[in-house]
């Protein structure tokens, strides 16, 4: 029996090879892009680090022009600016944390630490939502003039330009890349191009007609459209914290992929996992008893990669044994 096995070893170095016809493909964008145009990571990169430049950008000018004219509506955009920078931020900080390999500390990889940047995002927003919330009260109740609405108007005008831009670049990325985190960084600010046209308007009607509480007014609605973006903010956050299970019919896809491999004879201790965006598959599967172990790891390691293609993007990991063991053993 002996020399069956040593006849049969030799056998086991193709696992390797397996390894090792995928490795080039796996390093062959590298090189194309420094010769080509920029891949798919470097768009994303840019696009998110231009992102939070506009908004800083953004926010510093807002607020000066808060100063000078004293408009409630002004302020309130200007605390959404302050929100775009911590939510940009957050995505060019998830970007560069998702770049980092999963290690043995991190086995679902980084993603928690954007969710908890998340919760600390929304709480911004909501305090400083309820801050110019109540400062539109104060002066609805008691109207101030304002001062140098010209001033503010122009600032809302590069505002819109320099939103406008940002939009179209990042749809430009988004369409090149699919990037989700993109997508949802240029659907709030195509939301902010509407408020800045409600500031628009309001500084108008202030400093035009004399309509004192119409600033106030509007600035009482932005802030409360900054409290409800806070909710959702937190509350996806929320979610993304939350581990669960991923939805039964997937967990019944893993289960026929697993039984149609080759040599496996069952699967006990199915587990599942969804953190944010990170999937996490682990099982256990079933060969015949007179399978020998080299021969069960590579069908393992083959099932393991069937399933990371059912599951994009998921950690799955195969436990091989033989039929009629106790997993739990």
């Amino acid at each position: 029996m002996n020399d069956t096995i040593q006849t049969v070893s030799p056998s086991e170095p193709p696992a390797p090879e397996v390894h090792a016809v995928d490795e080039p493909e796996l390093s062959d964008p590298q090189p194309s892009a420094r010769g080509g145009p920029p891949d798919s990571a470097s768009l994303v990169e840019r696009a998110s680090s231009l992102s939070v430049l506009v908004a800083v950008a953004l926010a510093l000018v807002k607020l000066m022009a808060m100063v000078a004219t004293g408009s409630a509506a002004l302020m309130s955009t200007a605390v959404d600016s302050f929100g775009d920078v911590a939510a940009s931020g957050m995505i060019w900080l998830s970007f560069r944390a998702s770049q980092r390999p999963v290690d043995s500390g991190h086995r679902l990889g980084h993603g928690r630490p954007e969710a908890v940047s998340a919760l600390t995002q929304a709480a911004f927003v909501a305090g400083a939502g309820l801050f110019a919330l109540s400062i539109a009260i104060r002066q609805f109740l008691y109207p101030e003039p304002l001062h140098h609405t010209s001033w503010g108007l122009a600032v809302m005008v590069v505002s819109i330009v320099a939103t406008l831009g940002l939009v179209s670049y990042q749809r430009r990325v988004v369409t090149l890349t699919g990037s989700s985190a993109i997508a949802a960084d240029r659907a709030h600010y195509e939301s902010d191009l509407i408020t800045h046209v409600a500031v628009v308007l309001s500084l108008v009607g202030a400093g035009l007609y004399g309509l004192e509480r119409l600033d106030p007014l509007i600035g009482a609605g932005l802030a409360v459209y900054l409290l409800f973006m806070a909710f959702r903010i937190g509350r996806d956050a929320v979610h993304s914290l939350l581990e669960r299970a991923m939805a039964p019919e997937m967990r019944a896809q893993i289960e026929a992929r697993a039984l149609a491999h080759p040599g496996v004879l069952g699967l006990h201790d199915l587990r599942t996992r969804e953190v944010g965006d990170e999937r996490f598959v682990e099982l256990h599967v079933a060969f015949a008893p007179d399978t020998r172990m080299g021969a069960a790891r590579l069908a393992a390691d083959r099932l393991e990669i069937d399933l990371e293609e059912l599951v994009p993007g998921a950690e799955v990991i195969v436990h091989p044994m033989p039929a009629g063991d106790d997993p739990e053993t």
